[in-house]
């Protein structure tokens, strides 16, 4: 053999051995905090173990595998008691497994569906199953296909009702009635294809996706739907049926053709087979891809990403498959998996390169909850467990303090949710760059001012009695006012912050003065814990993810 082709062969060894290696590197601790700042709701010492064990990729996988906690497991204890379940036991279900579950990533991915395909708790007619079935369907969905969320969603009453297609008639000549149209437009604008036609990569294509011919065609499929009854007047939603799935009218049901999108839905079919045919030719449209691509991107990485990084995620979300660092293939090949969707967001290079977080471009405001979240992560006992029968606290002051927090889970203002997408915030730098800054439509100056107040909330003994505080372990970093900043910071504010305001952090948790005996210091030590957590949480380095 010749020199040269040695040589060659040795290279070729060489680089395949560093390619596994760097496919396989375990992430330092650093880094492992940044990646659950965009996979979780916030790093626990646990799930940073944990990432640099196993790698990105592999926690993942793991989190693939937890089967997690639906809402009806966790509602169903409040039936048994003898409660009737309100809007707040959704919210405290949400913020029971946002704090202390396991299933991390299902959760981030539930609540970045919640916003997208919306239904506001609190504008629909309140029966408690109708609404655990949408809440059931986002967790179950999470992790399985995108489409069969719009097509499973698009059954269910409380969809129906709140979209307004609930015992929508066809069209009646004699009075010059139109069947509602709420729903076709929304499907099409908000949970599927968009505005605008795109290409793969998710810019803009110049022309409009639909017109108002298509929204009136397409809404003549909604027609016909309401509860099993003896009739269709009779179909109603009550407290007996809100667990069952729209039934379709024949009689009531568009008897025509329905033209939307270039493509016709021939008349005569039953109902159900209308909007399965239409759902399989709006989903199949080339939009849905990069829209939907690009709307989760934003909700877990960056609210401005490359238009080659939602062509690669787009490329995935079509394919329905994604091949992990391990080797091992994630999806079933089926358009619109949501697994390998994920995994392609949160493993690639723009979201996991650190010299790409340096672009001024990259990054995203973190919207309340999220800030919320981490906060409470933070400081609470993170071997704790999630709740269970017997255990149901009410998580009130993060369940109702919408004036606080700008954001109440389950309870967008509307179907366009708490913020728009393409939200460009005037008079901010990021407008003078064109870039969007989704969660400024709801970050407001009392906004934050108001949720450093909450977290005094967080420490006393009164009113926190649902949160298993690591009160221990915050005492003893509260010794020393550097090292609760530099513990607090590590996880609030991974990348540091201007040296200049962490010295006036220090200096002002040092202003509380320790005296007596250990046991009397406690809360000067829990109140350290707490200024350091306010100030540290009102940095501009918190507030942004990057």
């Amino acid at each position: 053999m010749r020199l040269t082709s040695v040589l060659a062969a040795l290279a070729a060894a060489l680089l395949s051995l560093t390619t596994a290696h760097s496919a396989e590197a375990q992430p330092t601790r650093e880094e492992a905090i940044r990646f659950l700042l965009q996979a979780s709701f916030g790093p626990t010492e646990p799930e940073i173990q944990a990432v640099q064990r196993l790698g990105y990729g592999g926690w993942i996988e793991q989190q693939f595998a937890l089967p997690g906690q639906k809402a009806s497991s966790r509602l169903a204890a409040h039936e048994v008691a003898g409660a009737n379940v309100r809007n707040i036991h959704y919210r405290d279900y949400f913020w029971d497994q946002a704090i202390y579950g396991r299933d991390q990533l299902r959760m981030r991915t539930l609540f970045a569906l919640s916003q997208i395909v919306v239904v506001s708790v609190d504008e629909v007619k309140f029966i408690a199953p109708a609404y655990t079935n949408y809440v059931d369907l986002l967790h179950e969905e999470s992790f399985g296909n995108y489409g069969d969320l719009i097509r499973r969603v698009t059954m269910l009453p409380v969809m129906a009702d709140y979209l307004t297609y609930f015992r929508n008639r066809k069209a009646n000549p004699v009075t010059g009635q139109q069947p509602d149209e709420n729903y076709a437009r929304e499907v099409m604008q908000l949970f599927t294809i968009g505005l605008e036609e795109l290409a793969l990569d998710g810019t803009s294509l110049g022309d409009e996706t639909y017109t108002s011919a298509d929204v009136e065609g397409l809404a003549r499929v909604f027609t016909g739907f309401a509860m099993d009854g003896r009739s269709f007047r009779d179909g109603r939603l009550r407290k007996h049926n809100g667990g069952e799935l729209l039934k379709g009218y024949p009689g009531v049901h568009e008897p025509g053709p329905k033209t939307f999108l270039g493509t016709t839905i021939p008349g005569g079919l039953a109902p159900e087979e209308s909007v399965s045919r239409a759902l399989d030719h709006l989903l199949a449209h080339r939009n849905v891809a990069p829209f939907i691509s690009k709307l989760l991107i934003q909700k877990f990485v960056t609210s401005n990403p490359s238009p080659d990084y939602v062509r690669r995620v787009a490329t995935v979300f079509n394919e329905g498959r994604y091949t992990m660092p391990s080797g091992t293939e994630v999806g079933d090949g089926k358009r619109g998996a949501m697994e390998p969707v994920l995994a392609a967001i949160l493993l690639d290079r723009e979201a996991r390169d650190e010299r790409v977080a340096q672009d001024p471009k990259y990054g995203k405001v973190r919207e309340p909850v999220l800030r919320i979240a981490q906060v409470i992560r933070t400081i609470v006992d993170p071997n704790a467990l999630p709740s269970v029968d017997g255990k149901l606290p009410h998580y009130r002051h993060l369940s109702r303090d919408n004036d606080v927090h700008n954001q109440t889970v389950f309870s967008p203002p509307s179907v366009f949710g708490f913020y728009r997408p393409g939200y460009v915030a005037a008079g901010t730098q990021t407008a003078e760059k064109g870039l969007v800054a989704p969660e400024m439509q709801v970050l407001t100056s009392d906004q934050i001012i108001g949720q450093a107040r909450f977290y005094t909330i967080l420490f006393r003994p009164k009113t926190i009695a649902y949160l298993d505080r690591d009160d221990a372990r915050l005492m003893q970093l509260a010794q020393r006012p550097d090292t609760l900043v530099e513990a607090l910071g590590e996880v609030l504010t991974p990348g540091g912050i201007d040296p200049e305001v962490r010295r006036r952090i220090e200096q002002a948790v040092g202003e509380i003065e320790l005296r007596g005996r250990p046991e009397q210091n406690r809360p000067r030590l829990l109140r350290r814990a707490l200024i350091a957590t306010m100030m540290l949480s009102t940095t501009p380095e918190f507030v942004v993810q990057r």
